[in-house]
């Protein structure tokens, strides 16, 4: 069965999620405006699947952040400077995302949440 983000709790949501970057790079890669963002993200990179779980995961990360900065920002100036770093986070994931994402069948809760 395919888990949803929705569905974890908020401990789980910790245990899961770390912000923008993998866990060799949440560090260095600032989380900006889309903390939240990153984190559904990082669930459904977790949750893993084929080709089509991971382009789902990574256009559903690109409306989210844009959804974000039309909610949280309203002056242009400001949307533009964060419509660059999400298309820029896109990109990244796109092309990179091919080595953080658990390829095969969806991993169930229990394996996701469960700490390395």
């Amino acid at each position: 069965m395919k888990v949803r983000y929705s569905q974890l709790t908020d401990d789980e949501k910790k245990i899961v999620c770390n912000g923008c970057g993998t866990k060799l790079t949440y560090k260095i890669i600032p989380d900006l405006f889309f903390e939240a963002d990153c984190n559904q993200h990082d669930f459904y990179y977790k949750r893993g699947g084929d080709a089509f779980d991971r382009m789902e995961a990574d256009v559903m990360f690109y409306a989210h952040m844009l959804k974000s900065i039309n909610d949280k920002y309203a002056h242009w100036y400001q949307k533009i400077f964060a419509f660059s770093i999400a298309t820029v986070y896109f990109i990244v994931v796109r092309v990179l995302g091919i080595f953080a994402f658990r390829w095969g069948k969806y991993r169930p809760l229990s394996k996701i949440i469960k700490k390395i």
